[in-house]
């Protein structure tokens, strides 16, 4: 048994996804597990589906085990998202490979570029330019530079991922195999398609505009979030916070201050984000700090371990893959499960619980409230 790890949002799954499965398979890999965003994305948004049905799409397509990254986690930056995946992936103990998708970039570039990273010397470059007044993304980007010759690597959205998995996996002592994947079709976050290759982002946004898109996809997607109930309810929490208040939620005053500025006459999110976009700070970011303020995360709740693993979907290879693990984390199947966690656990979980009932509240059909216990594993 050779088992692979994947971290992943699937929002939506697609036929991008369903080929990198395909592909770990053919290098070998018997056994595939995922660990893949809950209820809400790392761009800072609500997911176009639950995430049991994603779960369930991607187990279809490919997966064996598919465990829940948590909103804390799920909604975080690149750093803090990578080192929730792989703090899940390295608990459950029997994990040989991290497969990845990169930009035709191997798995040394991103070893080494990882290693640069890492090193004393940049980070105290990183400190010099952080001194002089510029944000943390272009000092890293530059401190980089100076000692390697080159940033490109950092400026491609998968390979800055797989960058961060690395560290994290060193951070942590967890030595798996690091594979990567070369990115097929459309490129990550492009509007473009390529055959029957489109990225998340361009089937996103044909969801929004009612467009049918099963020829990008394995299985039938839909966006099931009302985006202009989930306006209104950001919207209406965010105008009730002052400029300091809202800096309890973003990591950058100077970010907070512009979404207190702009927050009282925007009228959905992507125009208070547009208003409060500047030079250093990407759309993204702001996307992440208002769904901070929304669900009331600081950037030291993100910071917490994730104390125990829930299962979303698996199959019988996926059970295969249970009976070989060596969870370091108390592992949850049903709702039963809850009750044999720590106190700190179940703080953490009750928070899920609240995010997962928040989520429920902003689709087309809402959904009573505690789905986050009674949604059982699907088992396939």
């Amino acid at each position: 048994m050779k088992i692979a790890g994947v971290i992943a949002e699937y929002n939506p799954f697609h036929n991008g996804h369903a080929y990198q499965l395909s592909k770990i398979r053919d290098m070998g890999f018997t056994h595939i597990v995922v660990c893949m965003s809950g209820n809400y994305a790392q761009r800072g948004s609500p997911a176009v589906m639950e995430k049991h049905d994603r779960a369930e799409i991607a187990v279809m397509s490919g997966a064996d085990l598919v465990i829940d990254l948590p909103t804390l986690r799920s909604s975080a930056s690149a750093e803090r998202f990578a080192d929730g995946g792989v703090s899940l992936l390295s608990a459950l103990g029997c994990v040989d490979a991290l497969c990845f998708g990169t930009e035709n970039t191997s798995s040394n570039e991103i070893i080494q570029s990882a290693d640069v990273l890492m090193s004393d010397e940049l980070q105290n470059n990183i400190q010099k330019h952080i001194n002089s007044g510029v944000k943390y993304p272009v000092a890293r980007a530059a401190a980089f530079r100076e000692i390697t010759g080159e940033d490109s690597i950092l400026s491609t959205p998968n390979n800055n991922l797989g960058i961060e998995y690395v560290i994290a996996s060193k951070k942590r002592g967890f030595n798996p195999e690091f594979v990567t994947i070369p990115r097929i079709g459309a490129e990550h976050n492009s509007k473009d398609t390529e055959g029957n290759i489109a990225s998340a982002t361009k089937i996103r946004e044909l969801l929004s505009l009612g467009e049918n898109t099963d020829c990008y996809t394995p299985f039938p997607v839909m966006d099931f979030v009302d985006r202009k109930i989930y306006d209104r309810m950001v919207l209406s929490r965010l105008r009730r916070l002052s400029a300091d208040e809202i800096a309890q939620y973003c990591r950058d005053r100077d970010m907070a201050m512009r979404i207190g500025k702009f927050i009282s006459t925007s009228k959905s999110t992507d125009e208070l984000i547009s208003l409060v976009k500047a030079k250093n700070f990407t759309y993204s970011a702001i996307s992440r700090a208002v769904l901070s303020c929304f669900l009331e995360i600081t950037d030291e709740d993100r910071f917490a371990e994730i104390p125990y693993i829930k299962l979303l979907a698996m199959n019988e290879k996926g059970r295969e893959i249970l009976s070989l693990a060596n969870p370091a984390l108390p592992v949850i199947t049903r709702a039963a499960d809850v009750g044999r966690l720590t106190y700190r656990a179940k703080i953490y979980y009750n928070r899920e619980c609240e995010f997962t009932d928040v989520y429920n509240s902003i689709l087309t059909e809402i959904q009573p409230r505690g789905a986050e216990m009674t949604n059982a594993l699907r088992r396939l």
